[in-house]
């Protein structure tokens, strides 16, 4: 995998003031993608969009559900591509699994049915 493997995908991920969510975040924003991280804790979210953005990548947060974060998505990057949500972080083998899951979708332009 490179740092483009997801370049221009938007990947909206709840759970995003919560530890797994987070790592996930930094993880497809590592890879290339632009992420919303959503949750409840706006500190949080903001700690984490402020650590993506220093490293290079593109964040944004959003104070809610994915709903929102879909709406915020497409305000600031004129898409959403994925939504990962906290079931399909606990259910994945980790960050990785995800991010490969991500990149054979967007190579083929597919939606897999467990990040809609």
């Amino acid at each position: 995998m490179s740092s483009a493997d997801l370049l221009g995908c938007v990947v909206l991920v709840e759970a995003g003031d919560e530890e797994l969510g987070a790592n996930v975040a930094r993880h497809l924003s590592a890879r290339g993608a632009a992420v919303v991280v959503a949750g409840a804790d706006e500190k949080k979210l903001g700690i984490v969009v402020g650590e993506i953005a220093a490293s290079g990548g593109k964040a944004r947060h959003h104070v809610g559900d994915l709903a929102g974060a879909r709406e915020k998505a497409i305000a600031s990057f004129g898409l959403a591509t994925f939504a990962i949500t906290r079931a399909a972080q606990i259910a994945a083998e980790g960050e990785n699994a995800i991010a490969l899951d991500l990149i054979r979708a967007w190579r083929d332009r597919a939606s897999p049915s467990k990040y809609r």
